[in-house]
């Protein structure tokens, strides 16, 4: 079972400036993949090293979301860049969170 992942620091500009993201990636190569575009282009990948990360129900109990904790308490949550690694590699995880939530919101839990 999964508990680490490899984190980056990517620098994005575009017409307004700078932006920095901190992300999942399998590896460097791949992160230009996500973030540019026409007007988007990625100017730095720093990489942070891998990261200890935990599987957790999101804030509405409706969704899994990932939190870095050696990142201050970075969340990356679904439709985010690096979310979709995330579930990859935490398949196990995510599946015991998907049951918790499951659970927690079936009539059953309630009553």
């Amino acid at each position: 079972m999964a508990k680490k992942a490899r984190f980056y620091k990517v620098i994005t500009r575009n017409g307004y400036g700078e932006e920095t993201h901190i992300v999942s990636s399998p590896k460097k190569s791949v992160i230009p993949n996500a973030f540019e575009t026409q007007d988007v282009q990625v100017t730095h990948v720093e990489y942070l090293g891998f990261k200890e990360v935990n599987a957790k129900p999101n804030d509405e109990l409706d969704d899994v979301e990932f939190v870095v904790p050696e990142l201050n308490d970075l969340s990356i949550q679904r439709g985010e860049t690096g979310f979709k690694n995330l579930s990859l590699l935490f398949a196990e995880q995510v599946s015991k969170v998907n049951q918790e939530i499951k659970k927690y919101n079936s009539d059953e839990w309630q009553n």
